[in-house]
């Protein structure tokens, strides 16, 4: 639950999706026919395409299972908080990876008023946080 506290967590999200592209461009190219030389084999030479492809999706996997298992976390403390504003600024951020604009569009805010909720919320979810990790 410590990422609460860390902005990175929009940047992760964007690792993944990073990661899920890139699953796709080695999936493409492993399995992409063109003409062979004769053996009759199609797309790269390499006999063990199909196990580079079958390891990256089991690691993509696991980092899948962790973000989702990090996600659970998030939307369960959030939860907690009984004041309304701070459960959409950090449902916003931290859940959903919007912006601080999008967050302050959505919720009828100003960018500003965004960031003071936010840190008021921070404050207000640590005693949450750190109730589920002692």
């Amino acid at each position: 639950l410590h990422v609460l506290a860390a902005p990175g967590l929009p940047g992760r999200y964007k690792a993944l999706a990073a990661a899920e592209r890139m699953r796709e461009e080695v999936y493409t190219r492993l399995t992409k026919t063109t003409p062979s030389q004769g053996d009759g084999a199609s797309g790269t030479k390499d006999p063990h395409k199909f196990d580079i492809l079958a390891a990256l999706d089991a690691e993509l996997d696991e980092k899948i299972k962790a973000l989702d298992k990090i996600r659970l976390e998030i939307f369960t403390a959030i939860q907690q908080l009984p004041d309304r504003r701070y459960r959409v600024i950090l449902l916003g951020r931290y859940y959903e990876c919007l912006e601080w604009g999008e967050i302050a569009t959505l919720a009828h805010y100003e960018v500003r008023q965004v960031y003071r909720i936010h840190g008021m919320a921070l404050t207000a979810i640590q005693p949450i946080v750190d109730r589920r990790t002692t």
